[in-house]
């Protein structure tokens, strides 16, 4: 495998969503000859320009492109949100820009159904909403001196997601501050247990916010 470091963002976009999709299980790519490697500062403004235009940036690409593709960048390609190198600033856009994402592009192709549950009728993007914060490497390290403002600016995303209608992207939050109460974050909680008492939201859900209080999600 080689490292590319020297994409276009247009290119990097058909680099990352526009591999044909050749197997029948997920990810539904071969794996990759090349790999994304860029510098932390260019990884950064990508990722922000991608997560702030979801929907019009990925709109020729099929649900399977982009729900593999979004797997392979949630798990492998986001490192540069680790960096230092990076000022705390652009950081946090990039955080915040994950609600639009949500709202934008989950919200709309993912199929409402819980995949905790493991039911029925999920489509090609639901299994990298579902696992989007528990792929997505925490923003910061222990000894980061930004660390608190990294990590509010991920619950406030989060909190964000808890406001759509989609159940599927309500379930990735859930499940992401299950995993994030863990480390210490103030608010949480108390996030969790507002949810889980709303009278707009699924039973199964209300019952999986309040496993997700003392971190136990699956």
């Amino acid at each position: 495998m080689a490292a590319r470091s020297d994409l276009s963002f247009g290119d990097w976009l058909d680099f990352t969503f526009g591999r044909p999709v050749r197997s029948d299980y997920y990810p539904f790519f071969d794996d990759r000859e090349d790999y994304w490697d860029p510098a932390p500062a260019v990884g950064i403004d990508y990722l922000t320009r991608l997560f702030e235009d979801p929907a019009s940036l990925l709109y020729g690409y099929e649900d399977r492109q982009i729900g593999s593709a979004l797997w392979l960048l949630s798990s492998e390609d986001s490192h540069c949100l680790y960096s230092r190198d990076v000022p705390v600033e652009a950081r946090e856009r990039c955080l915040a820009a994950i609600g639009t994402l949500f709202s934008d592009l989950f919200e709309a192709r993912c199929t409402p159904v819980l995949g905790h549950r493991d039911q029925p009728g999920a489509g090609p993007v639901n299994a990298s909403c579902y696992m989007w914060w528990e792929n997505l490497p925490f923003p910061a390290a222990p000894d980061d001196p930004d660390r608190e403002r990294l990590n509010a600016a991920m619950v406030a995303t989060m909190e964000r997601s808890l406001k759509l209608a989609n159940p599927a992207c309500q379930e990735s939050a859930v499940h992401g501050l299950g995993h994030l109460v863990r480390h210490g974050p103030c608010g949480i909680d108390a996030i969790l247990t507002a949810y889980s008492e709303r009278d707009d939201i699924l039973p199964e859900l209300a019952a999986y916010a309040r496993a997700a209080r003392t971190g136990c999600i699956l």
